[in-house]
């Protein structure tokens, strides 16, 4: 596209008011002066502003403060199983009788993932697809759905699909939120916690509307697309027994601090009358 700096940095200008309402990783020191069409330039705002970490944190995630210490001295406890664990988990993932495909928002967070928004910093910024999965907490950049945004994605998509050259990071990120958000409870849940913003009628049509975009498709799940290390992590961390059955006791007994109380007092006795068994046989036996 051959223009003058004067109307690149005018055009720039123009398309960061159209995606006002997206996060952006790109600011007005480093607006994008080569690009040959407005779907090149508004796909440059989208993209992943930083590379996503190779080696990702496995450790669960804390929940609050009156757990924190319960939550410490367990991985300090199976912090080598743990670590055996996931390894082993990753290992499976390289098997090719694996499947590639994310789960529902909800089953990350039954088996103990932690969803959160992704805040934005202005000096740190960041773009839509800055998605991160950090110490068990998966933190995603708020998306804001409208009547509009189906049209928008779907024209990037088919972008891509048509000139493989610019990459597929749109078309990686509409496959995850195409599975991620599956049924009406995923969106619920995401919008709960801030990171779904919709003007549409129900939960249940932004489901749908990621299901469509998704529809005939062609994306390489094996291939080296920029959210495969994140599957990897969250996978292995998913079908981890230990992180489930960590997430099982929060959710069913830690969740409510006097529960929490009750079951390590409850846990406290049975150890103490356990010791109190063992030497009240050693001393008969002496």
């Amino acid at each position: 596209m051959a223009t003058t700096p004067l109307l690149t940095s005018d055009i720039s200008e123009f398309m960061e008011g159209i995606l006002y309402h997206f996060p952006k990783a790109i600011t007005e020191a480093n607006r994008p002066v080569d690009f040959y069409h407005l779907l090149h330039l508004c796909r440059m705002y989208l993209k992943p502003g930083h590379k996503v970490e190779d080696k990702q944190h496995h450790g669960h995630a804390g929940k609050s403060h009156y757990f924190d210490y319960i939550s410490d001295f367990g991985q300090k406890v199976f912090c080598v199983g743990q670590e055996q664990n996931m390894l082993y988990e990753l290992s499976k993932l390289n098997s090719p009788e694996h499947v590639y495909r994310w789960r529902r928002a909800v089953d990350y967070h039954e088996a103990g993932i932690e969803i959160k928004k992704r805040d934005f910093h202005e000096e740190d910024p960041h773009s839509l697809l800055d998605i991160r999965f950090r110490k068990g907490v998966m933190e995603i950049p708020c998306l804001p759905i409208d009547d509009k945004s189906s049209l928008l994605f779907r024209n990037l998509v088919a972008l891509e699909q048509t000139c493989p050259q610019v990459g597929d990071d749109i078309t990686a990120y509409i496959v995850l939120m195409s599975e991620f958000v599956s049924t009406a409870a995923d969106v619920a849940l995401l919008a709960q916690k801030g990171i779904i913003v919709h003007q549409m009628e129900s939960d249940e049509e932004v489901s749908t509307l990621f299901t469509k975009l998704f529809e005939y498709v062609a994306f390489d799940f094996r291939g080296e697309h920029y959210l495969k290390s994140l599957y990897c992590a969250m996978e292995a961390h998913y079908q981890s027994r230990l992180n489930r059955w960590n997430a099982w006791l929060w959710h069913n007994h830690f969740s409510n601090p006097w529960l929490g109380f009750a079951a390590i007092t409850s846990a406290f006795i049975v150890l103490c009358s356990i010791m109190q068994t063992v030497l009240a046989f050693l001393s008969y036996a002496a």
